[in-house]
């Protein structure tokens, strides 16, 4: 299909709703992956003759864009979006297995001082971490691009043996940057920085209405399942991020683990969902994909802290789902907030002002704090039965010759 000659899209004053289905069934380059949407057509949603058609000031993705964001072309970006991007069903990805993860992963831990260290098994790295500014072309640039393993775990004041989890989310103008830069050259980055693990990025799904057509919402999953697939190509583990649009969205996940039974580790992103009403909403969601799939995964919680991540918690393990909180909560308590994390008798986990102690001495006592709750939480739990702590091993020190003493033993024994 020629984009420039995209067959004129319906006028919704003039026809109802199963006019446009059959003309999107007919047309409509994302038909097969959005199988009409509740908000046709997916055209301009300026009515107003003088704002029509300004794509230059506008993000939304619809069917008749004619500028991409931040560009000059006058190629429409639906086209060359649909080209650049996968379809979920084509998403396929490397067998690989899959870590214990702790049930507490912080995220920030480059806030603290230069000269401490944390004695953690794994911490996260987030988008504003992971990329820089936007630049006047709309892309970003790889922030940890040049970096070796040491010297990244040195920024995140974590120990050389530390694991990194990359997780995409954060600013709609960092991802819509890191749509556009060279992402070869940063899943290169992050090889060579030793991160272990990424998870699928968030490109922002929201609801769909008149100033959201389906046509965006479909073009930021797309997006995220050639992110997908791209990082296993890089030879790096992934874990899908499980967003959806609706009921069908959750399906096509179901069956697309259901066909990659190698897939044992997924995340979700709630981070747009913080209020109790719609993040139960988004959890209720969640368990009905992993319930369905019937094996046992582990969700990567992003987004939420650890009042929140206790509930999913709990309710992921009645469908036997195991999970890890992946949260900035417990040091941005501390650094913003002057705030330390402590369990009440009840069992909650509050932050309390904490005046004469400072911030940075508050970060470890309130990672603590939040892993303790949270393994408290786990301690009855199925699948939870091997540790699940973030704490490495105090390193031991080693004196001169102890090597030599320890080997000469050792002969002597074999001898």
């Amino acid at each position: 299909m020629i984009w420039s000659s995209l067959p004129v899209l319906p006028d919704p004053q003039q026809g109802m709703l199963p006019i446009f289905d059959r003309w999107a069934e007919a047309h409509c380059p994302l038909y097969e992956d959005c199988g009409c949407g509740a908000t046709p057509p997916c055209g301009c949603i300026h009515p107003e003759p003088e704002r029509r058609y300004q794509c230059g000031d506008c993000n939304i993705i619809c069917l008749e864009r004619r500028r991409p964001p931040y560009g000059r072309t006058a190629e429409r970006a639906i086209g060359r979006t649909f080209a650049e991007s996968s379809s979920l069903e084509q998403v396929s990805v490397r067998p690989v297995v899959p870590p214990t993860f702790p049930v507490l992963i912080p995220t920030r831990t480059d806030e603290l001082p230069t000269t401490r260290r944390l004695d953690l098994a794994w911490v996260a790295m987030d988008a504003k971490q992971l990329l820089g500014r936007v630049k006047l072309d709309g892309s970003v640039r790889s922030r940890i691009a040049g970096y070796g393993p040491d010297r990244l775990r040195g920024v995140l004041r974590v120990r050389p043996e530390t694991q990194i989890l990359g997780v995409l989310n954060g600013a709609d103008s960092i991802l819509e940057g890191f749509w556009k830069m060279r992402r070869g050259e940063f899943y290169q980055s992050a090889a060579q920085a030793r991160i272990a693990w990424f998870t699928g990025p968030t490109f922002s799904v929201v609801q769909e209405g008149p100033k959201i057509p389906a046509s965006h919402n479909v073009a930021m999953l797309r997006r995220h399942s050639r992110v997908l697939q791209e990082i296993g190509e890089a030879g790096l583990p992934a874990a899908p991020n499980l967003y959806w649009r609706d009921e069908r969205g959750r399906h096509r996940w179901v069956e697309w683990l259901h066909r990659n039974e190698q897939v044992w580790v997924v995340s979700r992103d709630f981070s747009r969902s913080k209020p109790s009403g719609p993040f139960r909403s988004h959890l209720n969601g969640l368990i009905d994909v992993v319930k369905r799939v019937d094996r046992p995964l582990h969700v990567l919680l992003v987004g939420v802290g650890p009042g929140n991540g206790g509930v999913a918690i709990r309710r992921l393990a009645e469908v036997g789902a195991t999970c890890s909180v992946v949260t900035a909560a417990p040091i941005g308590e501390a650094m913003f907030g002057g705030k330390q994390l402590r369990r009440t008798p009840s069992g909650h986990l509050i932050a309390s002002p904490a005046p004469g102690i400072s911030r940075f001495d508050l970060i470890v006592p309130n990672i603590e704090a939040a892993e303790e709750h949270l393994l408290r939480i786990t301690r009855d739990l199925p699948g939870y039965s091997v540790s699940r702590s973030n704490t490495l091993p105090s390193p031991v020190a080693v004196e001169p010759g102890t090597a030599d003493r320890t080997m000469e033993q050792l002969v002597r024994v074999l001898e």
